[in-house]
């Protein structure tokens, strides 16, 4: 079983395991008892009914999970996000905030790893990946101090680049044009290395925002990481075999969908993971294209797609 279909089971087995438990406490809220005043019926009745509402907000919190299990930055902003919205009289709230806490720290944690390096490219990917920490969230301070202590790092570097001279080159005597190689191009990187690239695209559409956080390229293939969040009041239904990745030239480069759902229906306060491969070198821009299954069409998606 993949990994999407795990995650699937996972949702619909906690879904099951709730409704169970809610039905569990309706008996022992409504159990037979002799003659029962009226205020302490009422008073049951409004327990129920906030236990009802508050159902989705559970779902919300264990969707969220799922699409943390990604582990990548782009999981986990976008779990933690969702997260975040649960309010402060659900009954999810003290483990939406300990799932928020725990997420925030993991990405604070991966930032700092991938600027290890040191170079000018991975802090610029560090900050990028930062910058996207909302101001609610717990390591918002955190986030924002080593932001500022990056881009100190980056101020140097810029200042001291050598510069270079418009005068040509003087030409070589003819005897040294045998010895002249050509110098490797990117396509010539062994298959077996890859290389991530930040994006920072999106575009909302009725309440649903599509948006692509990074692509990994890897010889002649590429993966493109993208969320649908459903921020509106009705679900989002949509095709995920009509998903298609326009090159610059209008044709299909989509060589497979992951999705985090099992199939293309975003409830509420609901987010999907797409993970879209891609065939050929990394040459963008390119545009993601999805269409909502129904007929006036408003929320259909046309994202371009470039560093």
């Amino acid at each position: 079983m993949d990994l999407a279909g795990l995650r699937t089971n996972l949702l619909l087995f906690t879904v099951a395991a709730l409704l169970a438990m809610l039905a569990v406490g309706a008996l022992i809220v409504f159990q037979w008892r002799p003659a029962p005043e009226p205020q302490a019926t009422a008073a049951k009745v409004l327990t129920l009914q906030k236990l009802m509402r508050q159902l989705p907000q559970q779902m919300q919190l264990e969707q969220a999970r799922a699409v943390a299990a990604g582990g990548t930055s782009a999981d986990l902003l976008a779990a933690a996000n969702q997260a975040g919205r649960i309010p402060p009289d659900s009954f999810a709230h003290a483990a939406a905030q300990a799932d928020l806490r725990r997420w925030s720290d993991q990405l604070l944690e991966q930032a700092r790893t991938q600027a290890q390096t040191g170079s000018p490219r991975a802090l610029q990917a560090s900050i990028a990946v930062l910058e996207r920490v909302a101001p609610g969230n717990p390591v918002h301070t955190q986030a924002q101090a080593q932001i500022r202590q990056w881009r100190q790092a980056l101020a140097p570097a810029a200042s001291t680049a050598p510069v270079v001279s418009s005068a040509p080159a003087p030409a070589l005597p003819p005897s040294f044009a045998p010895r002249l190689r050509p110098l490797p191009s990117k396509r010539q990187t062994p298959t077996s290395l890859f290389e991530d690239i930040q994006l920072d695209v999106g575009e909302t559409r009725g309440g649903v925002t599509l948006s692509a956080s990074s692509v990994r390229v890897q010889g002649n293939e590429f993966v493109i990481t993208a969320h649908l969040d459903n921020n509106s009041n009705q679900r989002y239904i949509f095709l995920p075999g009509l998903i298609r990745l326009n090159d610059a030239g209008a044709a299909d480069r989509r060589t497979r969908i992951d999705l985090s759902l099992e199939q293309g229906i975003i409830p509420p306060e609901g987010t999907a993971r797409l993970s879209i491969h891609g065939r050929g070198p990394w040459e963008p821009p390119y545009r993601i294209v999805i269409n909502e299954n129904r007929i006036s069409g408003t929320r259909d998606f046309n994202l371009p797609v470039m560093p």
